[in-house]
């Protein structure tokens, strides 16, 4: 039993020489220069600059995005509208009202190489 008793006063004063220990090392560290031992790419990472860059970077992407659509919208009207001027009104060779042809078109490709028989002779 008395060694039960010796064991238990050196822990618990080993247990209290701990705890002022561990109560006293806020004091130590913040006594001491404190040291920035960091690299110039582990500040800037952890600082705000990147989140502000990316905050950036997305609004701008945003905003050119936006305008290229509709830029390519405008585009695709413009030539939406030049095929209409172009294509066939009844598919019967008139065409639509930009283009005045000088010949009628032809999709027979026997008259085809007729025509260019007649050509040849």
């Amino acid at each position: 039993m008395f060694q039960y008793i010796l064991t238990l006063i050196l822990m618990l004063s080993l247990g209290a020489v701990l705890y002022l220990v561990a109560r006293s090392l806020p004091r130590v560290s913040a006594e001491e220069g404190k040291e920035d031992k960091r690299g110039l790419v582990e500040r800037w990472v952890t600082s705000e600059i990147p989140e502000k860059a990316d905050e950036l970077l997305n609004s701008f992407l945003f905003k050119l995005f936006k305008r290229v659509k509709l830029v390519l919208l405008k585009v695709d009207n413009i030539l939406g509208k030049r095929i209409e001027k172009v294509r066939p009104a009844n598919g019967k060779g008139e065409q639509g009202a930009g283009l005045h042809p000088a010949e009628p078109l032809q999709t027979n490709f026997q008259d085809l190489s007729e025509t260019k028989k007649e050509k040849k002779k």
